[in-house]
């Protein structure tokens, strides 16, 4: 029977990668138009608008090719996918903030440029996160593991979209939005190169038959 306790504990690596990348995004509901709309920057609620569509623009476009590689590669490369999306998403912030080795204060380069490289940042830590799951599941048939790991991934994203604005008025309320989007970027790249690293570790790359078995 389908069940979400029926995972190597090696899960929990692409499980809460999922629920960062989800909890990544939310943060910008609470913070980007505030932060945005005030000084030096003054966008409208339009524009804020425009800057979240560019996000999601530049995660759609390259989204059928990330899904294209890790299927070619017969998966074997997700952990790679997954770590250089967190990073990137990462970079996206510290852009955005902008971090004083970026630029001196935040301006429409800034703004647009950070907006792309975390649209595309989440799109290469999104795309590959299923399989990544799917991996770990210890199910006696295919069916059963795929409702499973569909379950979890959701029961993961969902977890994110509650942390991640909650979390990030918090920051942004203690730190102001600035330093909480540097804190955020450099905790996403530390995250990214923690599942780079620990996705290649021999005991992560166990195909699922040889556990069942």
């Amino acid at each position: 029977n389908p069940s979400m306790r029926r995972f190597r504990i090696h899960v929990l690596l692409p499980f809460l990668t999922s629920c960062a990348m989800s909890a990544a995004l939310g943060v910008l509901n609470p913070t980007l138009q505030p932060f945005l709309g005030a000084a030096p920057m003054r966008y409208s609620v339009t524009l804020v608008g425009f800057v979240f569509a560019a996000a999601c623009v530049v995660y759609t476009l390259p989204a059928p090719l990330v899904g294209w590689v890790n299927d070619t590669t017969g998966s074997r490369y997700e952990s790679v996918l997954v770590g250089l999306g967190c990073i990137l998403t990462g970079l996206g912030y510290l852009i955005m903030a902008p971090a004083p080795w970026v630029a001196g204060q935040e301006d429409n380069l800034t703004t647009w440029l950070g907006i792309c490289v975390l649209g595309l940042g989440v799109c290469f830590a999104v795309i590959p996160t299923y399989d990544f799951m799917l991996r770990f599941a210890l199910h006696d048939d295919e069916m059963n593991r795929s409702n499973s790991t569909s379950a979890l991934y959701n029961v993961s994203f969902s977890l994110g979209g509650f942390f991640g604005p909650t979390v990030g008025g918090a920051m942004t309320k203690a730190l102001g939005t600035a330093d909480a989007f540097i804190w955020i970027g450099y905790g996403l790249g530390v995250l990214g190169v923690a599942v780079v690293a620990l996705g290649s570790l021999p005991t992560f790359r166990r195909p699922v038959e040889e556990v069942v078995s």
